[in-house]
């Protein structure tokens, strides 16, 4: 298709998917590249670019081409989910806290948006925000193990022993058995009296 027709952009962006396929990542590159060039408002390469770079551990790369198909395409909040998870994984927690922030904007129903989100609130020792972001991410997902344990912990940073201890005997209740041999160990033994 190439020598019949050198400026096919989604020619490029097919044999860059080939490329991605058969792990010959530099030649990818170079294939989305060249069909960026040919078509900058080729979103398609840009989120096939942008997951080979996270592949590759370039973050920054991923995040900027991200960016650029959340501009072609600005009311997704995929892009900005990955977005925020590629600025996680950088430490940039407050940028990671803003994509979330549009993500749940556009799609206040996901539940894992609110728990991410508050995984940094956490970090950044903002318990009660976090505890805020459990609560839905519980709200929408009742059987969101991970988000009770959380919340347990950022409840008892706060002081909240009461409110910890209830989501420990909840996650005890889902049957997970590192809160049962939690509460039945010396440390936990508060929260068998409550």
């Amino acid at each position: 298709v190439i020598e019949i027709n050198p400026k096919d952009a989604n020619a490029y962006l097919n044999i860059g998917f080939i490329k991605i396929l058969l792990d010959d990542y530099s030649g990818a590159i170079l294939n989305l590249d060249k069909s960026i060039e040919i078509n900058p408002n080729n979103i398609n390469a840009y989120l096939k670019r942008g997951n080979l770079k996270q592949k590759m551990n370039d973050y920054n790369g991923a995040i900027s081409d991200f960016q650029k198909a959340l501009n072609l395409q600005p009311g997704n909040a995929n892009h900005y989910k990955i977005i925020a998870d590629l600025n996680f994984k950088l430490k940039n927690y407050l940028s990671a806290i803003n994509y979330y922030d549009q993500a749940i904007k556009i799609n206040p129903s996901d539940a894992n948006s609110f728990y991410n989100r508050g995984i940094l609130k956490f970090k950044l020792h903002d318990f009660s925000d976090a505890i805020k972001d459990y609560d839905n991410a519980i709200r929408i997902n009742p059987n969101f193990l991970e988000a009770y344990r959380n919340r347990a912990i950022a409840n008892w940073q706060i002081g909240d022993e009461s409110a910890s201890c209830d989501d420990q005997k909840k996650l005890i209740f889902f049957g997970d058995q590192k809160a049962k041999k939690w509460i039945s160990s010396l440390p936990g033994a508060w929260c068998r009296e409550m």
